[in-house]
């Protein structure tokens, strides 16, 4: 009998044996993490508890031995904010002992002693027997209660203490904070890819992976209503996603050839970069044959990337023009998401490069005129059109290790940067008929 008052006596006594594990913790803004494993011990521990929605829900308190031999144990749980512990009609706390522990003798009562309702701000447990003083085994549930969650929180463990067999404390017997989580601010998976946006536009398409390693990334048009004939943007890297290189040192990309844009082009940004010193890519996509439109939602072009975690490939500089060589007003670009193993990359803000205030009129010079292609890119030339009746836009072409742009002689209107090659197609279709 001695031996069993002694047992109670160390559970209600107050001494120096207690001790935490605290972990600060806070759910907001991201999704539930996985529940921790069981500490050491020896101690016990409220399990992590991840929920999909407020609610009522069933917490359990479990035993860490930690190789001692734990006969009876007592703690407090300390109510979060979202987080208490439900009454039973008795108004006492909604908790019941394991039953294949045998410790017929365990109570709970909420504290402080005398209070109800929202005046309670935690209870204590007291898990033991009076008939049966044998060690409890290893990772057993020592109880379990019924609580209401209103949102993420923690319940806090305080006063724990552990007796042996004997009635004896075991020292440095802990206690194990409860995590409840409910996802507030992302999920623990990777989200499903976007839609197209509405256009007009380009986009880059979501992208989720297992694992890190090599992927390929789609570019594609979301026309909006336009008739897009050519595209040009830049793709900013990511520290995590990057485009490789061909063996020629330019980017390894390529135009889909179905939409029939030949005289598409790639290159790594700065000019004349090489590996880590390239922060990004220019891609033109256009053809001197065929100036049809692109149909919409069509492949622009593909590229293979090396993803060593998640991260956004962003989008800029994105233009776009018709048929007959004219800027596309408010044509944007779209980055692309690139999600690895449910690790969700930030959600950047799109933007839409500044248009011109009015859109240029471009005058093609009738069948009858002719064009000079230009050299290659070691000159900048000057091509001309010979035109009688109209007056006639003469474009400066100009290209370099970045890429190229086309734009009226003597102006430095950006969005007509592809009208030669369209231009050029164009009048050689018309003179052919």
């Amino acid at each position: 009998m001695r031996r069993r008052i002694g047992l109670l006596d160390v559970l209600v006594a107050v001494g120096t044996l207690a001790a935490t594990w605290a972990v600060p913790y806070s759910a907001a803004g991201q999704g539930c993490p996985e529940p921790r494993p069981a500490p050491a011990g020896p101690g016990l521990y409220i399990e992590d508890l991840n929920l999909d929605a407020p609610g009522d829900a069933v917490i359990t308190v479990k035993l860490a031995a930690g190789g001692q031999q734990v006969a009876g144990t007592q703690n407090d749980i300390v109510f979060d904010a979202n987080v208490r512990v439900k009454a039973k009609a008795n108004g006492r706390p909604d908790c019941a002992v394991n039953p294949d522990i045998n410790k017929g003798s365990t109570s709970f009562a909420f504290q402080p002693p005398g209070c109800s309702g929202e005046a309670c701000t935690g209870l204590r447990a007291i898990v033991f027997s009076t008939e049966d003083v044998a060690a409890i085994p290893d990772g057993s549930v020592l109880y379990t209660c019924n609580v209401t969650v209103s949102g993420s929180g923690t319940l806090a463990v305080a006063n724990a203490r552990g007796s042996d067999p004997n009635g004896g404390a075991i020292t440095g017997f802990g206690g194990r904070e409860g995590n409840v989580c409910i996802p507030t601010g992302g999920p623990t998976t990777c989200p499903e890819p976007r839609p197209a946006p509405p256009g007009p536009g380009l986009y880059i398409e979501d992208l989720n992976l297992d694992a890190p390693g090599d992927a390929v990334i789609t570019v594609k048009l979301a026309a909006g209503g336009q008739q897009v004939a050519g595209t040009q943007n830049d793709i900013v890297f990511d520290a995590n996603v990057r485009v490789k290189a061909k063996a020629n040192g330019r980017p390894d990309c390529a135009v889909n050839p179905d939409i029939n844009k030949g005289s598409t082009s790639f290159a790594f940004q700065p000019p004349g970069c090489s590996g880590e010193a390239c922060t990004g890519l220019r891609a033109i996509v256009f053809s001197t044959e065929d100036v049809a439109a692109i149909p919409d939602g069509s492949v622009l072009y593909t590229c293979n990337v090396t993803v060593s975690g998640s991260g956004t490939l962003a989008v800029a500089n994105a233009r776009g023009s018709d048929p007959n060589g004219g800027a596309i007003t408010g044509f944007g670009g779209r980055e692309g998401n690139i999600c690895v193993g449910g690790a969700q990359p930030p959600t950047p803000t799109p933007t839409t490069p500044p248009q011109p205030t009015a859109t240029p009129t471009n005058t093609v010079a009738p069948p009858t005129a002719t064009f000079t292609s230009p050299p290659p890119p070691t000159n900048t030339p000057t091509t001309r059109a010979t035109a009688t009746p109209s007056p006639t836009l003469t474009p400066a072409v100009i290209e370099d290790e970045g890429g190229c742009h086309v734009a009226p002689a003597g102006t430095s209107s950006l969005p007509l940067w592809l009208l030669a090659p369209l231009g050029l197609a164009l009048l050689r279709r018309r003179a052919r008929r």
